[in-house]
């Protein structure tokens, strides 16, 4: 092999690194973080709706005159939702 042969053969693999480099890792990169903001997102939403619920029963809890009563409604309710909530296994 004469050494035109190997600066070409370096000139080759250097191309391949910068193209890696520029064009290819960074649009790997974008698509990683779509995908990370958008299963951040279908992960908060379901634990925000419960947030909101729980936060509405602690409001009626509060205004109640019978917060035992209250409470044990609550739960019946807090258990029918979670069982409804859950995916068949």
């Amino acid at each position: 092999m004469d050494q035109k042969t190997g600066w070409r053969l370096a000139a080759v693999y250097a191309a391949a690194f910068v193209g890696l480099i520029t064009w290819y890792l960074p649009r790997e990169l974008d698509h990683l973080r779509e995908t990370i903001a958008g299963d951040t997102a279908a992960t908060i939403q379901p634990l925000d709706r419960r947030l909101s619920a729980i936060e509405g029963e602690l409001r009626v809890l509060a205004a109640s005159k019978n917060p035992a009563g209250s409470l044990k409604e609550i739960a019946a309710l807090s258990q029918k939702e979670f069982s409804l909530s859950l995916p068949a296994l």
